[in-house]
């Protein structure tokens, strides 16, 4: 007979914890505890929220693609309300580790994202995007592992954008998300059942 953890009891779910990363799955299908860092699939990049409970996320509102944008609110959607995406819980323990943070108490974080909920944040795609918020949220300080590689990707192929920059680097990046959705879109409509007909 097979003895499990208390951890791993009362997990309700086929992946234990501490086995990594779990894959993504349709949002009727995550199984979430409040205060678990959620990411969203976006295709090209990771939407960010934090599980609230009940299958509610809270998240940054708003077209956050709109090159100009630099406010956005906070909000709290329904999972199943996000559209056709995939989601998982990733509470990014590693990089969490390797800054020396360890994570709030659910409760807390809980408790702080409530108050939140209806403010007016400041938005930068590299700056201050969802992933600096739900990871400062948990964990006390921000940071975006994907902003990072972006901007490493930014100084192979140009100047690196100084902070002073940080609007037009946004604008750019924001840009180039864009065209890159649209032509996967416009390949996805040739490849249809009927396209071209």
């Amino acid at each position: 007979m097979e003895v499990l953890s208390t951890i791993e009891r009362k997990t309700p779910n086929k992946y234990p914890i501490g086995v990594g990363l779990r894959p993504f799955v349709k949002p009727e299908c995550l199984h979430a505890r409040p205060g678990d860092l959620i990411e969203i699939d976006r295709t090209i990049f990771a939407e960010w929220g934090l599980y609230f409970g009940k299958g509610e996320v809270v998240l940054l509102g708003g077209d956050l693609m709109i090159g100009r944008t630099t406010s956005t609110k906070v909000v709290k959607r329904k999972l199943t309300d996000m559209g056709n995406v995939l989601v998982r819980v990733n509470n990014k323990k590693v990089p969490a580790k390797n800054r020396s943070l360890i994570s709030l108490k659910a409760k807390t974080v809980i408790q702080n994202v409530n108050k939140l909920i209806g403010k007016t944040v400041e938005y930068n795609i590299l700056s201050r995007n969802s992933e600096h918020y739900v990871t400062e949220w948990k964990y006390g300080h921000g940071w975006s592992d994907q902003s990072r590689t972006a901007l490493q990707s930014m100084t192979i192929f140009s100047t690196p954008p100084s902070p002073k920059d940080a609007g037009i680097a946004h604008e750019k990046l924001s840009e180039s998300i864009k065209s890159i959705l649209q032509t996967q879109n416009s390949i996805e409509d040739l490849q249809s059942p009927g396209a071209g007909t």
